[in-house]
C-alpha cells in the first residue's frame, strides 16, 4: 500500500481516498484491459443518465419528453468527465442518492412514513462512496439540505417544525447516520 506519492504531492504524506475505485479500475484493467475499464464507465455514465436520472425525472415531473430532455441536457454537460477516471462512480452516486432523498422528502411533505428500506440503503451509499471517491461530501451536502430546509422555514415562520418531532428527527438521522456511515473508510 503506498505511503507517497512522487508524482502529485511533493513528497509529503498520501492518502488513498479513492483506493476502492482504484481496485475496480485495476482488476478490470488486469482481466479485461482498457476495454474493460473503459465499459464500465460508459455503461456507468448509460445508466446514471438515462436510467437513474430518467427515471427519477419522470417519477418527479410526471412528463417523459421533458425527462428525456433533462437527461439528455445533463448528459451533455456531464461529458466532459467521461474519462476512465474514479469520479464517473460519483456521478452514480449522487444521481442515485438525490433521488432517494427527494423521494423522502416528498413522502415526508405528503405525511407518509419514510420506507425502512431507505434508512438503511442512503447510508449504505455513503459507506460505498466514501471508499470510491471524495466527491460524497456533495452527497452528504445534498442530503444535509432536508433539515437544514426545515430548521430555515422554523426560523423564518413559513412551518414551524418541532425539533423534537419525527417529523424533523427522520431528516435528521439520515443526515446523522450518513455522516456516521462515512467514518468506514479505511
Amino acid at each position: 500500500i503506498p505511503t507517497s506519492d512522487p508524482f502529485l504531492s511533493d513528497g509529503n504524506t498520501w492518502y488513498a481516498n479513492q483506493w476502492g475505485s482504484d481496485v475496480v479500475l485495476a482488476l478490470l484493467y488486469n482481466y479485461t484491459s482498457w476495454h474493460g475499464a473503459a465499459g464500465l464507465i460508459f455503461l456507468t455514465f448509460i445508466f446514471t443518465y438515462f436510467v437513474v436520472m430518467a427515471f427519477g425525472c419522470k417519477k418527479l415531473t410526471s412528463n417523459v419528453s421533458l425527462s428525456i430532455i433533462a437527461c439528455l441536457l445533463a448528459f451533455k454537460v456531464g461529458q466532459i468527465h467521461f474519462l476512465i477516471r474514479p469520479v464517473a462512480m460519483s456521478f452514480f452516486l449522487f444521481a442515485s442518492v438525490y433521488l432517494l432523498i427527494t423521494h423522502c422528502a416528498k413522502l415526508w411533505e405528503e405525511y407518509q412514513e419514510v420506507p425502512k428500506s431507505y434508512l438503511i440503503i442512503i447510508p449504505l451509499l455513503f459507506v460505498i462512496w466514501t471508499n470510491l471517491h471524495p466527491f460524497f461530501l456533495l452527497g452528504l451536502i445534498l442530503v444535509a439540505l432536508w433539515p437544514a430546509s426545515l430548521f430555515v422555514s422554523n426560523l423564518l415562520r413559513i412551518e414551524t417544525v418541532d425539533f423534537k418531532s419525527k417529523r424533523f428527527l427522520v431528516p435528521l438521522g439520515i443526515f446523522v447516520s450518513c455522516c456516521l456511515a462515512t467514518i468506514i473508510n479505511p
